[in-house]
């Protein structure tokens, strides 16, 4: 059976408002408590661990243990996931590309990258 290339990128959807959430929850409850440059790591290193776990949870199923096909949805997500972080930071936010880049730079804090 073919892999199902729009069902893979339908599988990455979910993960929009878990980062919001994310987010949220950072700005809220995280840097109250711990402040900005405990909070920012931490709240990257716990939506690292909850997209692991929900491709670990969707992956199997959608791809059947293909290797070459979980490499291709994993380059998938990061193109959305990087399409998505430019795109919305820019024109729906009206962030600059310099703020935009910032979330990418680990020496902030920042965990972007995982």
């Amino acid at each position: 059976m073919p892999v199902r290339w729009s069902l893979v990128a339908a599988a990455w959807l979910p993960l929009v408002p878990l980062a919001v959430a994310n987010g949220l929850l950072r700005e809220s409850l995280l840097e109250p408590v711990l402040g900005p440059a405990v909070a920012l790591p931490a709240s990257g290193a716990l939506l690292a661990l909850l997209v692991t776990g929900y491709a670990w949870l969707v992956v199997p199923a959608l791809l059947r243990d293909r290797p070459r096909a979980c490499r291709g949805a994993g380059t998938l997500w990061l193109g959305l996931t990087l399409a998505f972080e430019l795109l919305f930071g820019r024109y729906v936010l009206g962030r600059s590309w310099s703020e935009i880049l910032a979330v990418f730079d680990v020496s902030a804090g920042n965990l972007m990258v995982l």
